[in-house]
């Protein structure tokens, strides 16, 4: 008797505690196979509990396999060849690098949320959650259909790409998108990524061990012969705003990857990232509305256009892709909630996307106009490149201070700006000359001019 004295804490049933420690003398060895234990009367007095109490925990034992029982005789520990041994826990909490924040941060990825349309979004909702069960089932792995009614009517009309529902698959996040389409092309396939670009891309080629190989940026895109050289079978491509340079691919260029696709057998992913904001000119067509050979995957968002925190991406796939997704459907499932997908569609639906899409437009237009005013006034002997699109400014720095100092200042003086080799594939940027990328979406007019105000005390002396 002496193996069973315990001390009962209130934080447990009785019954719990005898259970938990029978258990953890039996699986420590300390309780051999076949031993008996004490009658439920001998242990009820012993430890002053009830009888009813000593058979809850013997009867849980039994259950689970510690005990065994005979008839008129007992209860006996059963022999069980291996037990699980608890591993010690360790603290694997890794401290989480805390982020400044700084008043001026001329980020290109954020956007301007004081326009949002709270009131129509609102309304969105209200209709849509009286038409969609909260307790439905996924539905289909591409998406809500009638949400992928709206968005090809949207490219149809925006970006002069023809396509039906039936070829679009929503997803959540450009990530989700480039997992799928790995998915879907052959394991050899070889990608072409442009550099500079999306780092992203890249480490998700190399995470999945995917051969890839950066393809260099000149004035007017990509070049065939780079395409040829390295055997490229997939390239992916920004052509209507290139980030982070802001070039726009010519025409010419365009027909130029249309027939090395179709000649090639070849496939181009067009990432159409934020192609609404075209500030001079005419909107220039997708290169997926100039496909007649079903070459190109297009990849659209609605996070620079409407909100990041929607997470509605989507795919316009080829005939002979979506065949094979269609092959391989049982195993996708679309990440964005149904509810969410029948909000954003009774939203375009009533009118309410385009007439903000017009209006963020028009604000981003000033923005743009402003940051450039404000610059052009610090006198900094700067260039502009790239074409009027986007989100943010792509300039050059005629300097022989490097742009790694320029962030650096920048950051001393509570003002971020970006260089442009942290885009360049492995850091290597092959120019000598100091480019860096200001975002305008986050801040008004007046931190626009605070903010280069900034600049211009941070680099009074680089000029």
């Amino acid at each position: 008797m002496d193996l069973f004295t315990l001390h009962f804490t209130k934080n447990e049933p009785l019954y719990q505690q005898l259970y938990h420690y029978i258990k953890i003398n039996i699986e420590d060895g300390t309780l051999k196979p076949h031993e008996k234990l004490p009658s439920k009367r001998k242990l009820s007095d012993y430890l002053n509990l009830s009888q009813n109490t000593i058979q809850s925990a013997y009867n849980q034992l039994l259950d689970e396999g510690y005990l065994y029982s005979k008839e008129r005789s007992g209860y006996y520990v059963e022999k069980i060849d291996w037990f699980m041994t608890p591993i010690e826990k360790k603290d694997i909490s890794i401290e989480t690098k805390k982020t400044k924040n700084y008043s001026y941060d001329f980020d290109f990825n954020s956007i301007d949320t004081s326009e949002f349309p709270k009131k129509e979004f609102a309304k969105a909702y209200k209709d849509a959650i009286e038409e969609v069960s909260l307790f439905e089932t996924t539905g289909s792995p591409q998406g809500l259909y009638s949400l992928r009614e709206s968005i090809s009517r949207y490219l149809l009309s925006s970006r002069g790409v023809d396509t039906s529902p039936e070829n679009i698959v929503i997803s959540s996040g450009a990530e989700y998108l480039y997992d799928l389409l790995i998915r879907l092309l052959p394991k050899k396939t070889v990608y072409g990524i442009e550099n500079p670009g999306y780092a992203k891309i890249g480490l998700l080629f190399r995470e999945n061990k995917l051969s890839h190989v950066p393809v260099p940026i000149q004035d007017n895109g990509i070049e065939i012969e780079d395409l040829n050289e390295n055997e490229i079978d997939c390239i992916s491509i920004s052509p209507s705003h290139q980030f982070p340079t802001g070039i726009l691919y010519p025409i010419s260029k365009r027909y130029e990857l249309l027939k090395w696709a179709t000649q090639e057998n070849s496939w181009i992913i067009e990432d159409d990232y934020d192609s609404e904001f075209r500030y001079s000119g005419k909107p220039i067509p997708a290169l997926k509305g100039l496909d007649k050979s079903d070459r190109v995957i297009y990849l659209g968002s609605f996070s620079k256009s409407f909100s990041p925190a929607l997470r509605i991406s989507y795919l316009v796939l080829p005939d002979s892709l979506m065949l094979r997704y269609l092959d391989l459907a049982h195993f996708f499932v679309c990440p964005v909630p149904s509810l969410t997908q029948r909000v954003f569609q009774q939203f375009m639906d009533n009118g309410n996307f385009t007439k903000h899409l017009n209006k963020m437009r028009s604000l981003y237009g000033r923005k743009r106009e402003h940051l450039i005013s404000e610059l052009l006034k610090t006198k900094f002997p700067l260039s502009f490149l790239g074409t009027e699109a986007g989100l943010h400014l792509h300039i050059r720095l005629h300097t022989q201070i490097k742009e790694r100092i320029l962030v650096e200042k920048a950051l001393n003086h509570d003002c971020k700006v970006y260089g442009i080799t942290d885009y360049y594939y492995n850091n290597m940027n092959p120019h000598k000359t100091a480019e860096l990328l200001l975002g305008y979406g986050n801040l008004s007019e007046v931190q626009i001019t605070e903010g280069v105000q900034k600049l211009k005390e941070a680099w009074k002396d680089c000029f």
